[in-house]
């Protein structure tokens, strides 16, 4: 406690000073002896006696200015970090990264680049080889009379396969359309004539047995077991409950895509053909268990001894000259197991997606202006850049933001006093934590209760509870914002205890700067980084937005992309999909739809060499309607939109379904109501009933086997296609 202050107690009861005067003036003996001819003892009576108990202050109150006036603001040394991580610079930057990737991560990023640089060579060195050869040959086709010459085999199929009229029965026996038949004919006779009309290539061979062996050198061997051990490792580490959609008996698209397969039916193809080992995996993830784990990790450890034994039995480490951003060049050991993940992880998905070789080389390219929207960098560039955004982010409230006053936490809460939590700090400190907030806590429940007790036994000079409450003018111990601070101020705050009266700015910097670092270099599982495909990048900007919950920022994309407000989420995909695929990606793309909107099969012939050939381009064997179907079953070797084109012209969609309702044994609906309100529909309607079928007629065609036929003939009634127009003509009657 503190004695009295004379001269604050005279300014709280003034007339006292003129009572003093007047006694001594008066020589007022009652007053003056009393109280020793001195002025103090008067003044000290009279607070003993009236004005304590009055509620008459002695002395003016205390602050709490400890923690009034307490701030933790982020050191110097957590400035300079920040600072260092905007430009990417810094011992202390790399040491951040290195520590949150590991201590591999450098080589592995050297390796992958190595790896990277040598496969776009050989791309590059084979592109360009083939269309140089591809180059020439079109050189050769403008020479006069070279065209006939090189499209004889053309001639000769389409000859045998039209003017004989053997195409449509042979297309029927063969279960393939007259132009896959065509196609097949031109190959065989490519073979026999050792003529060829353009230069093809097969890239899928190429990558297959060229690119993929020299990088992963026996990789066929390894390829079954790795495959297997990549669905077990998935799974392992996917909730056993998003591993297979029951409800839609299919594999998640999320396991899939991690597992390393494009389809459902591929995955379960693969596990099929695996024998014993394959069915009870495929079993196993469908039906899971309780003992799904285990039987899983022991189905790892025996995957991985396999692999381990393969490896073993030959040294198959790679030797590359890498350049290096400097252009230096030099030698990296690119570890075998690396360069099989690198093929599977990095290689194939861009293969796979890629139409053309001029695609996958962009795809490749590992220089900057070169790069296209979705080509990938390394985890490592990857990870620092992200580091950079998130310092800059930062950086500018980096002197106000984080300067935190007595009792805040991280969250913005007064009780850290009460109550300190910094998962980041050491566990030395934990244990003061722990210390504190034990003690703290006791000591306000002693104040409530027996205010008149001390306030350390072990510390008596400290006082009570009440003596300093009333001290520091604290009205209600019960106040918990209160009583932190004057348990700070008296005894918190004191060497021995040292308490801790706010969230510490490094440990906030920490958790703002560090954890998201950290936790986007945990969604990179590998340091190739993940190929992101324009479907796939739509697919999460439209993932969790709900037109009607998000009103707002629906409306905004649909003025972004300049869209109608009944806009559907697919259509929004596309423009999106359309925006994001540029260059030869854009290009080779159109040019395929465009084909398959003719319904022409897609060739290197009609796209380039530089066109990867795949079936699943072909859409002109695909059958759309079932009315189509039955027609083609029937011997029609025609595509589909020939079929409607040339044998039912007038037919609108709502036909198609009403004749194909029709095949299917439904009872058609035949709409012979005439809406007088609408005349134009109304004749529409009529004509549409009326219309006679027209007899069709062929224009002549050159050929070697037709010489002096008449321009146009009639067709001819061997014509297996023939029977289509009388058919076609009694459904529309």
């Amino acid at each position: 406690t503190k004695e009295l202050d004379f001269a604050f107690y005279a300014t709280q009861v003034p007339e006292l000073t003129s009572q003093w005067a007047k006694a001594v003036i008066d020589d007022d003996l009652d007053i003056v002896e009393r109280y020793n001819n001195n002025w103090k003892d008067y003044f000290s009576a009279h607070y003993t006696t009236q004005g304590r108990l009055n509620g008459i202050r002695g002395y003016a109150e205390e602050a709490t200015d400890m923690a009034n006036n307490y701030m933790e603001t982020p050191t110097d040394l957590d400035k300079q970090r920040i600072m260092d991580a905007t430009l990417g610079t810094g011992t202390a930057f790399d040491t951040l990264i290195k520590s949150i990737l590991g201590p591999k991560e450098e080589e592995e990023t050297k390796q992958y680049a190595a790896l990277v640089e040598n496969t776009l060579k050989d791309t590059i060195a084979k592109l360009n080889k083939v269309k140089n050869q591809e180059l020439q040959w079109d050189l050769y086709r403008n020479l006069d009379g070279f065209t006939e010459i090189m499209d004889l085999n053309k001639t000769l199929a389409n000859s045998i396969m039209g003017d004989s009229g053997i195409g449509g029965y042979l297309a029927r026996s063969a279960n393939k359309t007259e132009a896959e038949l065509t196609a097949d004919l031109e190959t065989q006779l490519e073979k026999a004539t050792g003529l060829q009309s353009n230069v093809t290539y097969n890239w899928q061979k190429w990558f297959d047995d060229q690119l993929i062996e020299k990088y992963g050198i026996d990789y066929k061997q390894f390829q079954v077991t790795e495959d297997t051990l990549d669905i077990v490792n998935t799974a392992l580490k996917t909730d056993p409950t998003k591993i297979y959609d029951k409800q839609n008996k299919k594999f998640t698209d999320e396991f899939i895509k991690k597992a390393g397969f494009n389809t459902n039916e591929a995955l379960i193809e693969f596990l099929n053909k695996q024998g014993i080992t394959g069915t009870n995996l495929l079993t196993r993830l469908q039906n899971p268990t309780s003992d799904m784990q285990t039987e899983l990790t022991t189905l790892k450890t025996n995957l991985d001894k396999k692999v381990t034994e393969l490896d073993a039995a030959k040294n198959r480490d790679l030797k590359l000259t890498y350049g290096g951003s400097d252009n230096i060049p030099e030698e990296v050991k690119v570890e075998a197991s690396f360069a099989r993940q690198f093929i599977d992880e990095y290689l194939k998905p861009r293969f796979d997606f890629s139409k053309s070789m001029d695609e996958f080389r962009d795809y490749l390219n590992v220089i900057e202006k070169d790069k296209n929207t979705f080509q990938t960098t390394d985890r490592l560039t990857e990870i620092k850049s992200y580091a950079q955004s998130v310092a800059k982010s930062i950086a500018p409230d980096l002197n106000t933001r984080f300067n935190y006053a007595f009792g805040q936490t991280e969250e913005g809460g007064t009780d850290f006093y009460f109550n300190p939590v910094d998962k980041y700090a050491p566990p030395e400190v934990q244990a003061v934590y722990q210390k504190q907030k034990e003690m703290v806590a006791k000591d306000w429940e002693t104040a409530k209760n027996n205010p008149n007790a001390l306030v350390n036994p072990s510390m008596p000079y400290l006082g009570t509870w009440a003596e300093n409450a009333y001290m520091y003018n604290i009205k209600d111990l019960s106040d918990k914002n209160n009583f932190a601070k004057l348990h700070y101020q008296i005894i918190g705050s004191l060497p021995a205890f040292n308490f801790d009266p706010a969230m510490n700015p490094s440990s906030v910097l920490k958790v703002k700067f560090e954890s998201p670092i950290t936790t986007k270099a945990a969604s990179i599982e590998t340091v190739f980084g993940e190929f992101t495909t324009p479907e796939s990048y739509a697919d999460m900007l439209l993932k969790n937005i709900d037109p009607f919950a998000d009103k707002e920022t629906w409306e905004k994309l649909l003025k972004q992309y300049d869209l109608d407000e009944n806009a559907t989420k697919d259509e929004i995909k596309k423009v999106i999909v359309d925006a994001l695929t540029s260059g030869t990606a854009e290009e080779i793309r159109t040019r395929i739809k465009e084909l398959q909107e003719l319904e022409e099969i897609p060739t290197q012939e009609k796209l380039g060499v530089t066109y990867i050939e795949r079936p699943e381009d072909n859409l002109a064997t695909i059958e759309k309607t079932e009315l189509y179907k039955i027609f083609k079953d029937a011997g029609y070797t025609g595509t589909e939109k020939d079929f409607y084109t040339n044998y039912m012209p007038d037919t609108s969609p709502e036909d198609v379904k009403l004749l194909t309702d029709a095949t299917k044994g439904k009872l058609p609906e035949f709409d012979f109501t005439f809406d007088i309100k609408d005349p134009a529909s109304a004749l529409s309607k009529l004509k549409e009933l009326e219309t006679p079928p027209t007899k069709k007629t062929t224009d002549k065609t050159t050929s070697y086997f037709k010489i002096g036929l008449d321009d146009e003939e009639e067709e001819k009634e061997t014509d297996p296609d023939s029977f289509l127009s009388d058919f076609t003509a009694i459904l529309k009657k």
